[in-house]
């Protein structure tokens, strides 16, 4: 599970988060390796990496044993939180990922973004998975989230406030119903 906002991290406790400067984030990785995610027009949708997209953060691939699950638990349920959405480093840290995954799984509130042909074409490159899109309780970015997942064969899907779905299809068949729905 990969952890995103002002840059990306995976959820594990070996990572934390230091905020150097408001529109700046180093990752850190077992207290050792470091990477800077800083945005250079200061807003909270744009960030840059400080390298190569093949230096982004990395880790080992975890079995989904009852240990591993609830370590992961454990460190969701923190509920740490940095500023600033910019969705292609969480794209890149899974596509980078060796062996490259056959599917993501992308959940977003869909704020801020991302170029949508930069990350389908990371992914051309890198994986050719099959990119999953969930909105949580908005539809926010639902064109953007819809784009990425049909593209790639995903599925997209908005997950209300009360854990029920909308598929994306049924979302676009009527709009104006759903998001009546999503404002409550």
């Amino acid at each position: 599970m990969i952890q995103f906002a002002g840059g990306a991290k995976f959820a594990d406790r070996s990572w934390k988060v230091e905020q150097p400067g408001t529109f700046e984030r180093v990752m850190v990785h077992r207290g050792k390796t470091k990477y800077r995610f800083f945005s250079p027009t200061k807003s909270h949708t744009d960030y840059a990496f400080d390298g190569r997209d093949d230096e982004l953060p990395k880790d080992d691939w975890l079995n989904a044993n009852p240990v591993n699950v609830g370590r992961t638990k454990e460190e969701l349920d923190k509920k740490e939180t940095w500023s600033g959405t910019d969705w292609r480093w969480a794209f890149k840290t899974a596509l980078n990922m060796q062996p490259p995954p056959k599917v993501v799984y992308f959940m977003t509130d869909g704020l801020g973004g991302s170029n949508v042909e930069l990350i389908l074409d990371y992914n051309k490159k890198k994986a050719k998975a099959r990119l999953n899109t969930f909105l949580m309780h908005t539809s926010a970015g639902a064109p953007l989230m819809n784009e990425i997942a049909d593209k790639t064969g995903g599925r997209f899907t908005i997950v209300k406030n009360d854990g029920s779905t909308i598929p994306g299809d049924m979302y676009f068949g009527n709009k104006a119903k759903y998001d009546m729905e999503l404002k409550d």
